[in-house]
């Protein structure tokens, strides 16, 4: 459990961030709006232990503090693409799986989904693969006919190409 002092640290940290992510520049010198995903950004790089080092003063300088929250774990399985991460507390086991041979089936199928195939993957258990009633997404077309000019059958619309 962190203390008060130290989420007050975290969340000066992360305001920090979050104004330096407004509208971000690139080494060309192309701009950005990252509104739709600076919050996120921010606060994950917060608890992967970034900081910037100053504007701090008022808060106890405790260098635990700086350190990481979380960690990054590979996830492996059917149809994952193949640097696929997860993040995870910085005190979980790397692999999860590491002791499977002494785990029950009532553990397993208590993992989480991608653990679960994992772990029956280990196994040489045969992994069902599961196909979505309905596949992707559709639109409902609509089409809305209105009387108009009809449209020339010249081609002056063509832009010349350079011979």
């Amino acid at each position: 459990m962190r203390s008060a002092d130290h989420k007050a640290y975290l969340n000066k940290v992360y305001e920090q961030m979050v104004a330096d992510l407004h509208y971000p520049q690139g080494k060309d010198g192309a701009q950005m709006d990252a509104t739709a995903f600076k919050y996120l950004v921010a606060w994950h790089l917060v608890r992967c232990g970034w900081r910037k080092p100053n504007n701090l003063d008022h808060l106890p300088l405790v260098e635990e503090y700086d350190d990481p929250l979380i960690k990054k774990r590979k996830v492996t399985g059917p149809g994952v693409v193949e640097d696929a991460v997860t993040w995870v507390p910085l005190d979980a086991p790397d692999d999860p799986l590491a002791h499977l041979e002494d785990m029950t089936m009532r553990e397993i199928e208590a993992l989480d989904p991608d653990l679960q195939l994992e772990a029956k993957r280990r196994l040489g258990l045969e992994v069902p693969v599961e196909i979505p009633e309905s596949a992707g997404w559709s639109v409902q077309p609509f089409i809305t006919i209105t009387d108009g000019e009809e449209a020339g059958d010249d081609t002056e619309w063509i832009p010349e190409r350079n011979s």
